[in-house]
C-alpha cells in the first residue's frame, strides 16, 4: 500500500452538529473546528468533510501529504459489486465505510477487531448498522493499471477555495457577546446574585473580556452560574474575527459550538476558566 496514504498520515475529526452546514460556510466551519481541536490548517493542506445524517456528525479529514491518493479511491472501483446500503472494507487495521457506494467514513484501528466488534464500533460511533463487511486481504489484489492512473488523489479539496469572512467573524462575535452578558448582569442588579458578581470581578481575565466585549456591543442569549459561570451566545456572520477565537481560547473554555442553519448563525456555550 505504499502507493496510498496511510491513515496515520491523515488527521480525522468527528464533530456533532444540530444539522447540515450550508456549503458556502463549510470551509470556515471546518477551519474553526480544527482550530478548536488545536490543529492548524495550512493553505496547501488537503481538507474534506462528509455529513453523516444518521448521527448529525461531520467527518472531517485532512492531510499534509498531497502526493498520494487515498486507499478508498481504489476501493471505489470495487464497491459497485455490492448492492447493500452500508458496506465496510477491512484493510489490515484500517476500516472504510461506504453508504450507497460512496465513501462515508474511515478509521485507523489501534488493534485488531473481529466483524461483530467492528459492527458495534460503527453503530456506537455513527449510529449505523453495517450490512456487509469485506476483508480486502482475503479477496483482492491491487491492479497495476489502476495504480499507474491514480498517483495523486482525485478527491475534491475544499481547502482550495478562498477563505470567506466566516472564520474571521467567529471569534469577534463570541467575545462581544460575553461582554454584553456581563454588562447586562452588572446593570440589572435584580437578576444578579452576589456569587456571580463576586466571581466576575474576582477574575482579571473576565475584566479584560468586559473591556473588549463592551466595545463590540454584542447581546448575550443567556448566563448561568452552577458553581461555574457559563455564557450562551449567538454568533452572527458579521461578528467574527480570527483574533477573537485566539482570545477566547485563552480566556474561556468552549463547551459547545453548533450551527443553526435556519438562523444562519452559531450558538456557542462558554465556560469562564
Amino acid at each position: 500500500m505504499n502507493q496510498f496514504l496511510s491513515l496515520l498520515e491523515v488527521k480525522t475529526f468527528l464533530i456533532t452538529t444540530s444539522e447540515e452546514i450550508n456549503k458556502k460556510n463549510l470551509l470556515d466551519f471546518c477551519k474553526t473546528q480544527l482550530y478548536l481541536n488545536d490543529y492548524t490548517l495550512e493553505s496547501n493542506d488537503f481538507l474534506n468533510a462528509i455529513y453523516i445524517t444518521e448521527s448529525n456528525k461531520y467527518f472531517i479529514y485532512t492531510t499534509k501529504n498531497i502526493t498520494k491518493s487515498f486507499y478508498f479511491e481504489y476501493l471505489d472501483n470495487l464497491i459497485n459489486e455490492y448492492e447493500q446500503e452500508y458496506v465496510c472494507f477491512i484493510v489490515n487495521t484500517e476500516i472504510y465505510v461506504y453508504k450507497n457506494k460512496s465513501i462515508y467514513y474511515f478509521q485507523q484501528l489501534n488493534f485488531s477487531l473481529d466483524e461483530n466488534e467492528i459492527k458495534n464500533l460503527i453503530f456506537e460511533t455513527l449510529n449505523i448498522t453495517l450490512d456487509c463487511i469485506i476483508n480486502i486481504n482475503d479477496h483482492f489484489k491491487h491492479e497495476d493499471i489502476f495504480l499507474e492512473k491514480l498517483s495523486t488523489t482525485k478527491i475534491k479539496n475544499i481547502n482550495k477555495k478562498k477563505q470567506s469572512n466566516y472564520f474571521k467573524l467567529f471569534v469577534a462575535s463570541i467575545l462581544v457577546t460575553v461582554v454584553s452578558c456581563i454588562y447586562y448582569y452588572n446593570h440589572e442588579e435584580e437578576k444578579t446574585t452576589k456569587t456571580v458578581a463576586k466571581y466576575i470581578y474576582k477574575s482579571k481575565k473576565i475584566n479584560d473580556a468586559i473591556t473588549f466585549l463592551n466595545l463590540k456591543k454584542i447581546d448575550l442569549e443567556d448566563i448561568k452560574y452552577d458553581g461555574k459561570l457559563k455564557l450562551n451566545i449567538k454568533i452572527s456572520m458579521e461578528n467574527y474575527s480570527e483574533k477573537l477565537i485566539e482570545y477566547l481560547k485563552i480566556k474561556f473554555k468552549i463547551l459547545s459550538f453548533n450551527y443553526d442553519n435556519k438562523l444562519d448563525l452559531y450558538k456557542v456555550e462558554l465556560h469562564v476558566k
